[in-house]
């Protein structure tokens, strides 16, 4: 990772969405550092990957999810 860079989660349930988010990030220099498409293993994957900002599909945002997330 270059310093500096951004690490950045993206989650959808749409495939092709959440794949235009990733190009669009990785194209302006930031770094995509995993991806989940369904609510049930986003938490663990954001722990995971520990990114510095997360990009979630409102499909996939419930009650308590982003206090969860955070």
């Amino acid at each position: 990772m270059a310093p500096g860079r951004i690490r950045v989660f993206v989650a959808g349930t749409i495939h092709a969405n959440h794949a235009l988010v990733r190009r669009f990030l990785e194209d302006d220099g930031y770094e995509v550092v995993g991806e989940a498409p369904t609510r049930e293993n986003l938490v663990a994957a954001i722990g995971r990957s520990e990114p510095d900002a997360v990009v979630v599909d409102q499909d996939l945002i419930g009650r308590g999810m982003m206090a969860r997330v955070r």
